[in-house]
């Protein structure tokens, strides 16, 4: 979609003012998704994007996001826990497992690192072992699974959803508590 005569549907954020989370694609297989979500990671304000095993990616299809979006390389995923370890982010597997939940009734962690696996063997188990948490889209259709740059961008776009009632929520129990600030009327 084409932005030249279009107004803006919200004014840009400043992009030092990015959200307390990060994206981990782990050694995914089709390049072009890495793309797609660096597009998708920028769009959400997210803090970086690590990948895991493939190093290039068509910019083509980061659209030039890659320029502006801080990201890490890891070949390995024990490396890259150890990075999100060192920066308190919480793993959040993406994926459809016997133990996950749907990602629409989640709770995610203050500083979650959403991981998204190959797209034919999903997450490994040394990420599954480490996540706080692992969260599934539910799939009505025929079709088990959403593509995983889909994927990604929903619950990124769920993350902000949720992070923005919180912060609601917050600022009207501050305003009901405070007689100064409350919106009741007095007469």
């Amino acid at each position: 979609m084409a932005r030249r005569n279009r107004p803006a549907l919200s004014p840009p954020r400043d992009p030092g003012q990015r959200h307390p989370f990060c994206l981990v694609l782990e050694h995914l297989g089709n390049s072009d998704n890495i793309g797609r979500l660096m597009r998708s990671a920028d769009a959400c304000l997210a803090a970086e994007v690590i990948v895991v095993g493939r190093r290039r990616f068509p910019s083509m299809m980061a659209v030039g996001s890659h320029r502006h979006l801080p990201y890490r390389h890891f070949s390995t995923a024990p490396e890259a826990l150890a990075y999100l370890r060192r920066q308190g982010y919480a793993p959040v597997a993406i994926e459809q497992a016997p133990d996950s939940q749907d990602a629409f009734d989640a709770i995610y962690p203050s500083r979650p690192a959403f991981i998204l696996g190959n797209e034919g063997s999903g997450v490994s188990s040394p990420f599954l072992e480490a996540a706080f948490l692992s969260v599934h889209l539910s799939m009505h259709g025929w079709v088990p699974s959403l593509n995983v740059g889909v994927a990604g961008a929903v619950v990124m776009y769920d993350f902000l959803r949720k992070e923005r009632d919180r912060l609601r929520r917050a600022v009207v129990e501050i305003i009901s508590g405070h007689p100064a600030l409350s919106l009741r009327q007095t007469r």
